[in-house]
C-alpha cells in the first residue's frame, strides 16, 4: 500500500525517507459509503412522502451532533455551513437568493425515491446547522429537482431577498 523511497541529501547523513502510496494501492474512495446508503434507504425507510417529516428530523439531529462538536462558531453563518457541507461532500456556491449545491455526493448513486429522502434530511441538516448557529439566517426547501439543487436563504422575519440581493 505504500512504498519507501530516498531523496538525494545534500549534506551529510543518511538521506531523509520518503513515503507515496503504491501504484497498486486500491483507490480510497467514498463508494462502499453511498453504497451502504442505498441498501439502508432501499430496505429501512418506506417510500412516500410520509417518510420526509422523520427525514427532516434526522437531518435536524444530524446538525446539532455536528454544531456541539465546532470549536470555534462563525460570525458568517452562512459561511459556516458552507464550510460544513464541504466536509460532508458538497460543494456550494452563494448565490443571490441562497446556495447552489454544485456537487452533491447522491446525485448519480441514488434512485430518485433514495435521492427525496437522503434531500429531506439535508433540509433537516441545512434547517437544525442555521438555528444552532444562531438563527439569524432561515432556509427556504432545498429545490431538488433541479441541477445545482438550490435552497433560498433568508434572515429570519424578513420576507426572502429578491433575486438580485445576496446575502
Amino acid at each position: 500500500l505504500v512504498e519507501a523511497s530516498s531523496r538525494p541529501n545534500a549534506g551529510k547523513g543518511r538521506p531523509p525517507a520518503v513515503y507515496g502510496i503504491a501504484a497498486d494501492a486500491p483507490p480510497l474512495t467514498n463508494r462502499h459509503l453511498l453504497e451502504l446508503t442505498s441498501a439502508l434507504l432501499t430496505h429501512f425507510v418506506p417510500r412516500g412522502e410520509s417518510t420526509r417529516p422523520l427525514a427532516i428530523a434526522a437531518g435536524r439531529d444530524w446538525a446539532a451532533r455536528t454544531t456541539a462538536d465546532d470549536d470555534e462558531p462563525s460570525d458568517d453563518e452562512i459561511e459556516s455551513l458552507i464550510e460544513n457541507l464541504g466536509v460532508r461532500g458538497f460543494t456550494t456556491e452563494r448565490t443571490a437568493t441562497g446556495l447552489a449545491f454544485t456537487r452533491c455526493p447522491f446525485w448519480d448513486v441514488l434512485s430518485p425515491e433514495e435521492l427525496h429522502t437522503v434531500c429531506a434530511i439535508h433540509q433537516g441538516f441545512v434547517e437544525g446547522f442555521l438555528e444552532q448557529a444562531g438563527g439569524a439566517v432561515s432556509p427556504g426547501d432545498i429545490q431538488y429537482d433541479v441541477r445545482p439543487c438550490v435552497v433560498d436563504l433568508h434572515r429570519r422575519g424578513e420576507v426572502p431577498a429578491p433575486a438580485s440581493q445576496s446575502l
